[in-house]
């Protein structure tokens, strides 16, 4: 499905930004508005200096005035430093039919119903000023395509030490550019308090609704823990442990993530070779998992650029693991040719942030600034301890204790993120008296990756009545990567629940 973006040149033009939320009609069916806020909350000066963030309204299908009417569900997509905008543009429409009544064309039922709304956090996408790491796009560019020269992070001296002098080069340089934020404080958390106070129906009554994926999970925590009695609905996905965000540490995000390649050798051998390049005919998991692991790489395919690939398609299972079929497929029966035009279409400079342009003005061959990387890595720093003092010794130490976590993920070190860990689920919900912990079993990130009509059930009438799920309750996807539909175990939640808002 293409999406066509409100460039950021669009933003500054038609939306002036304001202390209070004006909304303006954008996208068709969405509102978008600039909220001003202060970037430091501490002064007292009338004219310091301000952040402009970019927010995105998909407006609940009643009117305000409607009794069934349920306020506003906040989103955060996570990242660090990832793009509400865009995330809204994505996921809006799906996630408006897993909290809202399911009703016909034109029609509504008895339920609640709700506004949506995200944004994009300080220094990212259209939020204003940016996080300027690099004078200028092609500075930026020759940063990103520099990384795979020098190999892999753990693999030699000089590869680390590359790697090392990089990061910390980096952080020399977004420490000299344009600053987001004041001091060391969690840009996401206040400008979310922002919005929340300027989205109130009832001043001082009404409560935070709201919704988190992977880095969004900390924020959630992070808020219930300061402001409990604020808190009115919260669903975590994709749960980061935040004990181990805050020290800087990021040291068990990969302790699952072997598994979900475990389970792409599993259900290929069991799709067999119409569904799965790599099944070549009763090809057990074993097989595959010899064959992808004993890749010998011509010289314009490198064992980095296959890992790379894990990075990005293990978030998405269901929808890429037949692409990452394929292009295994071509390097271990084939001459490497279409892995190789995957790798060069992953190849698209940056345009210059004043001259981006949406799709319709022909600006399809470069892709706009969104912070990318230096932006996660700026927010990730600052929420937690500070680490700029640490020696290439504790850096070495770090990516050896996350490769033995992970031999697929880990050798990015720390540019590797949480996939999903159950374990953090159950250590956050301990800490949180009366919260319940929702399972599904399924690969990737979050259950948005692996849709399941009894998870979405369970979310639907948690917001619509407040009703936790039982404890213990386990839900099955709807379709598993490669195989197809998914078989519900006998006496599976999944097989008996029943949600009457969606039916």
């Amino acid at each position: 499905m293409g999406i066509v973006l409100l460039s950021y040149v669009h933003w500054i033009a038609l939306i002036k930004p304001s202390e209070s939320l004006v909304y303006t009609s954008c996208f068709g069916t969405y509102q978008c508005a600039r909220l001003s806020v202060p970037i430091d909350w501490n002064s007292t000066s009338s004219n310091g200096s301000r952040v402009a963030i970019a927010i995105m309204k998909m407006p609940a299908p009643v009117p305000i005035t409607d009794y069934r009417y349920g306020g506003a569900i906040l989103l955060n997509p996570g990242g660090p430093g990832g793009s509400g905008i865009n995330f809204m543009l994505r996921e809006a429409v799906n996630i408006s039919e897993a909290v809202n009544p399911l009703s016909s064309a034109g029609t509504t039922q008895e339920g609640k119903y709700f506004d949506l709304i995200s944004w994009d956090p300080r220094g990212v996408n259209n939020t204003t000023p940016h996080l300027e790491c690099f004078h200028d796009a092609l500075s930026y560019d020759f940063w990103r395509y520099q990384e795979e020269v020098g190999g892999i992070d753990h693999t030699s001296d000089i590869s680390l030490s590359l790697a090392w002098a990089r990061w910390k080069a980096l952080m020399e340089t977004c420490a000299k550019g344009k600053s987001t934020t004041s001091r060391k404080e969690n840009g996401d958390l206040f400008a979310w308090e922002a919005v929340l106070d300027r989205t109130k129906r009832y001043k001082g009554d009404e409560k935070l609704q709201y919704w988190g994926f992977s880095y969004g999970t900390v924020l959630g925590a992070t808020f219930a823990a300061v402001y409990p009695e604020r808190v009115g609905r919260m669903v975590l996905d994709g749960v980061a442990d935040a004990y181990d965000y805050y020290p800087t540490g990021w040291m068990r995000n990969l302790n699952d993530t072997d598994k979900i390649m475990s389970k792409f050798y599993e259900y290929c051998s069991e799709a067999r070779p119409e569904k799965c390049a790599m099944n070549i005919g009763n090809s057990s998991s074993s097989d595959i998992q010899n064959l992808v692991e004993s890749l010998i790489s011509p010289a314009i395919v490198t064992y980095l650029d296959v890992l790379s690939m894990f990075r990005t398609m293990l978030y998405r299972p269901l929808h890429y693991f037949p692409e990452m079929a394929e292009l295994l497929a071509d390097l271990v029966h084939g001459n490497g040719t279409a892995f190789a035009v995957y790798k060069q279409n992953a190849y698209k400079r940056t345009c210059p942030l004043t001259d981006a342009k949406d799709e319709k003005s022909g600006g399809s061959s470069c892709q706009p600034p969104t912070g990318g990387e230096e932006v996660t890595r700026v927010i990730l720093c600052s929420d937690g301890r500070d680490i700029s003092n640490s020696m290439k010794v504790d850096f070495k130490g770090n990516i050896t204790a996350l490769y033995q976590q992970s031999k697929y993920f880990g050798l990015f070190g720390r540019q590797s993120l949480c996939l999903v860990v159950i374990g953090s689920a159950h250590a956050m919900s301990k800490r949180f008296r009366g919260s319940v912990v929702l399972q599904q079993n399924s690969e990737g990130h979050c259950t948005g990756q692996s849709p399941s009509v009894c998870t979405y059930g369970f979310i639907c009438n948690y917001f619509q009545t407040g009703d936790l799920p039982p404890v213990g309750a386990i839900c099955q996807p709807d379709e598993l990567p490669l195989v197809g539909n998914a078989t519900v175990p006998k006496g599976d939640f999944s097989e008996k629940m029943t949600f009457p808002l969606l039916t």
